[in-house]
């Protein structure tokens, strides 16, 4: 639920360009949610927002479709996922697997697989990544680290 929550939540500030803290308070109030689980929203949506130039650099890193090419709520699951494998202390694996749950509402089986194998393809390559030289690319360097 948690998860489904933030996942609309991103899907609004980038589709229709809504504010982040607007639209997170707007879904969590009058929501029943456990104070614990719209703690875990508020987190999944603000991190998520911050760490978006690097989770997109890393994707795109190991995908072979364009992140820009995908629709918003594969992209945002794609994100969703890599964030909390990254940064939370929720394991790869559960990781993953919530991803590919949440994929299987907004696509088709292919998506579906599609999802499961970059997240686990970042995941395995994450600490032989190429990022941008400091010296030759300095401003992209400094925007996706």
């Amino acid at each position: 639920m948690a998860r489904k929550s933030a996942l609309k939540i991103l899907c609004q500030v980038e589709e229709a360009q809504a504010f982040a803290n607007l639209a997170l308070d707007q879904a969590l109030r009058g929501n029943k949610m456990a104070r614990q689980d719209r703690a875990f929203v508020t987190e999944l949506v603000y991190g998520t927002v911050k760490m978006q130039l690097q989770l997109d650099y890393l994707l795109d890193y190991v995908s072979s479709r364009p992140m820009a090419k995908l629709s918003a709520p594969i992209r945002n699951t794609l994100r969703l996922g890599l964030y909390q494998a990254l940064y939370l202390r929720v394991p790869e694996s559960a990781a993953v697997h919530q991803s590919v749950e949440l994929a299987k509402g907004y696509g088709h089986k292919g998506v579906v697989g599609f999802v499961n194998g970059v997240l686990r393809n970042v995941l395995r390559r994450k600490e032989s990544i190429a990022w941008p030289d400091p010296k030759t690319e300095p401003v992209e360097h400094l925007a996706v680290r």
